[in-house]
């Protein structure tokens, strides 16, 4: 049986890893935060559209754990420690609060909306800081995250304006992302 060997991009000075490792490991408690966020969401919001809501902030917790491991997996990479306990997310995630005692499935949805839209700007400049630093395989990553997140926000804004109706209508937008996950 062969030995699998973890490639440490050596390339990059040790100095400049350290530095990546703090940006991934930012956004890496930003994503846990809001995969947590979605979570809160799909256990919280009700509305007559239960079902399709459901759906939608399963998905997105889904994806927003893909790229909770994606980070992590990267930052081990580098050589670093991956800070997903719950004490290092406290204090490290830049998303704003999600307000507890929400009523209404938009308000929900509004307060998910606000969070990926931070979470989409956080992770766009990440990948520019590791762009500009030449660690491309870490902006690689970030970038990937990037335009999943943008993906999800955006179909939360259909369904905050459409207020989809029925499990076929949220299964045909979430298979569109899928697909576009797939090609990108």
């Amino acid at each position: 049986m062969k030995t699998q060997q973890i490639r440490i991009p050596r390339r990059l000075p040790q100095s400049l890893r350290e530095q990546m490792v703090d940006l991934l490991n930012q956004q890496l408690a930003d994503a846990i935060d809001l995969e947590l966020q979605s979570k809160h969401t799909l256990w919280n919001a009700r509305s007559p559209q239960s079902l399709s809501l459901y759906v939608l902030c399963d998905r997105i917790a889904v994806e927003v754990g893909q790229i909770v491991g994606q980070i992590a997996g990267h930052i081990g990479l580098l050589g670093g420690l991956a800070l997903g306990v719950r004490r290092a997310v406290l204090d490290t995630s830049r998303l704003p609060e999600y307000p507890l005692g929400l009523s209404s499935c938009d308000e929900y949805m509004g307060s998910l909306a606000i969070a990926l839209e931070s979470f989409v700007g956080s992770m766009a400049e990440a990948a520019r800081t590791a762009r500009e630093n030449k660690d491309f395989e870490s902006s690689d990553v970030l970038d990937h995250g990037c335009r999943t997140a943008e993906k999800l926000l955006s179909v939360v804004k259909s369904y905050r304006q459409k207020q989809w109706r029925g499990m076929a209508e949220a299964e045909n937008h979430l298979s569109a992302l899928v697909q576009e996950g797939a090609a990108a």
